[in-house]
């Protein structure tokens, strides 16, 4: 069961969702192409690496604790923490356009997200609760991602995204409720990836991506009640 036979399962369980928001995300450059790195810099950098590849930490994770009792001049590299990735394209999709939708997505190579952000037939907006993990796929880290969200209290699908894990709920949540989750989530870093939470809290909203990488489309793990 792919990620977008996930979805649809979701949205029609969901009677009162009127349209579901898809979001397109351009290419940027990463971190080492946005900032001259040289000196006290370079060396916080290389650390950085050293750091994600010992213990498969995310990047700004280790670039955080690499900059631990350095002495840094320089304000850009704080500002490219900051750096944060808005989407380039928002498609709103009434519900009777959906399966065509997904269709599109399932042959696109372009980076579509699916946006938490629903609207509801009778007015008002609510939520998808979405969560990215950083963990590594393996059969061990899967049963700790299932002991996450039960702690979490919230029920849906386990999805192995490639390298790491998704979690779509099947139920519907305020924009309050969803954001009391994300940051009850954060205690979880780095089994669930914090910068992603950080952005996510930004916008106000989740996304996740729905179109293909490393040649497929992110595949069913198992549902969590």
């Amino acid at each position: 069961m792919t990620n977008i036979e996930i979805l649809k399962q979701i949205i029609g369980e969901n009677l009162e969702i009127n349209e579901i928001t898809f979001a397109k995300f351009d290419g940027y450059q990463t971190f080492e192409n946005r900032i001259e790195l040289a000196g006290d810099l370079l060396d916080v950098y290389r650390h950085a690496l050293d750091k994600k590849n010992e213990f498969e930490m995310p990047f700004w994770d280790s670039l955080n604790l690499s900059l631990f009792d350095r002495h840094i001049s320089e304000s850009k590299i704080f500002n490219q923490i900051c750096f944060h990735n808005s989407p380039s394209v928002i498609r709103h999709v009434p519900k009777d356009k959906f399966d065509l939708f997904f269709t599109l997505l399932k042959e696109t190579n372009e980076y579509w997200t699916i946006n938490s952000k629903v609207s509801l037939r009778q007015s008002g907006w609510k939520h998808l609760f979405l969560l990215d993990f950083h963990i590594p796929v393996s059969s061990k880290n899967e049963k700790i991602c299932i002991e996450v969200i039960k702690a979490l209290k919230v029920k849906g699908y386990l999805v192995d995204s490639g390298k790491s894990y998704h979690f779509y709920a099947k139920d519907l949540l305020s924009e309050e409720e969803m954001l009391s989750k994300l940051a009850q989530s954060l205690l979880f870093a780095p089994i669930v990836d914090r910068a992603w939470i950080a952005h996510q809290i930004i916008e106000r909203a989740c996304c996740l991506r729905v179109s293909k990488k490393y040649d497929r489309l992110p595949l069913k793990v198992c549902f969590i009640e």
